[in-house]
């Protein structure tokens, strides 16, 4: 209302339902988060708030990619901080610095499909035989990124499935990549800011 008149009411549409974490990942998930608030809790006696957003990290990442999680050092916890801070100082990124805390659980999801990527598929195979386009919005597009599982996923699927990345081209350039590109594909996968302008998806002549 602030910008035109015109414009309709801002609605979010919720697909309907909700995925649970499967047993065995939330019941690791909830080891890792114990971990690291109790951690966390002793350090805050000391005024110590190295770990907050270690934790706020690690949280978001592991429920969507229970893998991949190896140590900085060998024999040492993954997941941790520097007890002196490295800033510019890279010289102080060495074992003797590192304090670990947890070591998150690597599971073998070669031969499994977790029920959020279930649920994503199961989206797509609704609205593609409308002829609708799906673009996906993935937060975790960097260490821990999710994108190339969920597009073989998808494309096992039968689905033609494409990435933009934030390298593939300028910021400038993406309404015209999604221009020369949407058509080719049933589904796009994006973090959601490469986007967050507004670009005109799948946009097709006339």
């Amino acid at each position: 209302e602030e910008l035109a008149d015109h414009l309709p009411n801002l609605t979010e549409v919720l697909d309907e339902g909700c995925v649970e974490l499967p047993p065995d990942i939330k019941a690791e998930y909830e080891r890792i988060e114990a971990k690291l608030a109790n951690k966390i809790a002793s350090m805050m006696f000391s005024g110590g708030m190295k770990l907050m957003g270690t934790m706020v990290q690690t949280l978001l990442a592991y429920p969507d990619h229970p893998y991949g999680w190896e140590p900085r050092f060998e024999g040492m916890e993954t997941v941790g901080y520097w007890e002196k801070p490295t800033g510019d100082h890279p010289e102080l990124m060495t074992r003797e610095n590192w304090r670990g805390v947890v070591s998150p659980w690597n599971f073998d999801l070669s031969k499994r499909v977790m029920p959020k990527e279930q649920h994503v598929v199961d989206i797509c195979k609704r609205h593609v035989p409308q002829g609708h386009r799906v673009w996906v919005y993935v937060q975790n597009t960097q260490k821990y990124n999710v994108m190339p599982r969920l597009q073989e996923i998808l494309t096992k699927a039968g689905f033609s499935c494409g990435i933009l990345n934030a390298g593939d081209c300028e910021p400038t350039e993406r309404e015209e990549w999604v221009r020369a590109n949407g058509d080719k594909y049933d589904v796009i996968l994006s973090h959601p800011r490469l986007v967050s302008t507004g670009l005109d998806l799948f946009m097709r002549e006339g």
